[in-house]
């Protein structure tokens, strides 16, 4: 449904249409739409990303001097766990499209700012982000309802990756399930290996793990992220 302001400019003034009356109407249709349709700077998250500013992550390698490497690998990474508690509340995989991605990265950088941290990195870090995207997708998998049909119901994400996992046993297990469950996807579609691993790890965190995205050992363990000492 299209706010109050974007309402106001559907309707076209008779001085408009007799301008236009001479020409096609999928014209004026065409015209009457564009000026209807939302800005992507009107579009919102539909990501909680309030967890940024609490979540214990170390900062460090994206404080000066900044190790971009390290400091891309954890803002992925930290976004990770957005994705998915926005999978777990939706049982979508990825953000609907660019415009989408493009909010939720602005909320993101102001949430960094917050901390003292380069907004600027944002851009540099997630310039090939569009395994956040339904673009294009590992399998034909959009929905949980998806992964369940390539993967089966339960798989072995869904029997090593519940537990706590603050133990190198605990972690090991689970991370050696993602592998399988990866590489059975792989299988199905070898083209998109990367994005077939990224969503075993959403899925590990954001459905299987009891304790969610935001539990410190678990994205230690599913996600990499480094945590405060």
């Amino acid at each position: 449904m299209l706010s109050k302001k974007h309402q106001s400019t559907v309707f076209v003034s008779s001085t408009q249409i007799q301008k236009m009356d001479n020409k096609p109407m999928f014209l004026l249709l065409l015209f009457t739409l564009s000026i209807a349709t939302p800005s992507a700077s009107s579009i919102s998250c539909p990501m909680d990303l309030s967890y940024v500013e609490t979540f214990p992550w170390d900062t460090s390698s994206c404080r000066d001097p900044i190790d971009t490497q390290h400091c891309c690998q954890t803002l992925l990474s930290l976004f990770g766990i957005g994705l998915a508690k926005h999978l777990k509340e939706t049982s979508l995989f990825q953000l609907p499209n660019k415009n989408t991605l493009k909010s939720c990265l602005q909320d993101f950088k102001l949430k960094l700012s917050c901390l003292k941290i380069q907004p600027s990195l944002v851009p540099s870090c997630f310039h090939n982000s569009t395994q956040f995207i339904n673009n294009s997708s590992c399998a034909g998998i959009t929905n949980i309802k998806d992964w369940k049909q390539k993967v089966g119901r339960i798989s072995p994400l869904d029997t090593s990756c519940k537990g706590d996992l603050k133990s190198d046993t605990s972690c090991s297990m689970c991370t050696d399930a993602g592998f399988k469950v990866t590489s059975q996807l792989t299988s199905i579609d070898p083209k998109n290996a990367t994005k077939c691993f990224f969503f075993s790890v959403l899925y590990a965190i954001g459905i299987v793990n009891h304790f969610g995205p935001t539990d410190p050992a678990a994205a230690s363990c599913i996600l990499g992220i480094p945590l405060r000492r």
